[in-house]
């Protein structure tokens, strides 16, 4: 919900506030743990300066982040059964636990919130799905084995916006499913905000980035989606011109596109 087939609420308030250079180290699937490697990545490239402006937008517990064949995978929640041959009973009974699943995300709030406080930027940090022990992203709500009140309280100490994308733009009371994109590849409506729903988001939880430009564009940017297939959407000028350079362990996504080997840390 950061980096995806049209502009998200980071690749707005970026173009519309008048970002010198903007990087944008978002990564569809991903787990918290790729997002602490990102920030951790972006700093060291970049060496963070009081006048950077860092958005960190967390996402499920339910996730588990691997770095293989030269990328992160991006595999989503660990019950999703799409990705049943990976995460079988016995992967699950070995190598997860819903204790792990949100320490795993308590550490990445924490190290990121720690790191971005010694660098004395401007920082927020929010969450793009449900942290809680509850039903979401084809986790079934069940009750952890062991108490894990204390990882799950200091967690949200971190988040500045409590309020998740997810809820704010599922919110059926304000935005009826019809509002999503349906899109003919694949016969369904996508469950990501839109465009509009973005903005909205921006307006509401991060009103010191939110301006007559950024609601304009998002409109404009609206207009042009094209919903025969996600694809279509990457390579329109009025789209495009929003994404933000990648960087680090994310070059790969850029490099698969020019059929050349990722080289990690070179954003030139």
């Amino acid at each position: 919900m950061t980096s995806f087939a049209w502009p998200s609420w980071a690749d707005l308030i970026a173009y519309h506030n008048g970002a010198d250079v903007y990087f944008n180290c978002g990564s569809p699937g991903v787990g918290n743990r790729t997002i602490m490697q990102m920030v951790h990545e972006a700093d060291a490239i970049c060496d963070f300066r009081p006048e950077d402006t860092v958005l960190v937008m967390l996402t499920s517990p339910w996730r588990n982040d691997t770095f293989i064949r030269g990328e992160w995978q991006p595999r989503g929640s660990v019950y999703n059964n799409a990705f049943g041959d990976h995460y079988t009973p016995d992967w699950m009974s070995k190598f997860w636990s819903i204790e792990m699943g949100i320490m795993n995300t308590w550490l990445a709030a924490k190290s990121i919130h720690n790191l971005l406080t010694l660098k004395n930027v401007k920082f927020k940090i929010l969450a793009a799905l449900p942290y809680r022990i509850e039903p979401s992203e084809f986790f079934s709500g069940e009750e952890a084995e062991f108490d894990i009140s204390f990882y799950q309280t200091q967690l949200e100490t971190y988040l500045d916006i409590k309020t998740t994308l997810w809820e704010f733009s599922h919110d059926t009371n304000v935005y009826p499913i019809e509002d999503r994109y349906w899109f003919d590849d694949m016969q369904c409506r996508d469950v990501h905000p839109t465009i509009l729903q973005h903005a909205d988001f921006v307006e509401k939880y991060l009103p010191e980035f939110y301006n007559d430009n950024l609601r304009e564009g998002a409109i404009t940017a609206h207009s042009y989606i094209e919903t025969a297939s996600h694809k279509t959407n990457y390579f329109k000028p009025e789209i495009f011109k929003y994404f933000g350079v990648k960087i680090g362990s994310l070059t790969y996504l850029s490099s698969k596109e020019i059929n050349q080997p990722p080289n990690f840390f070179d954003y030139t």
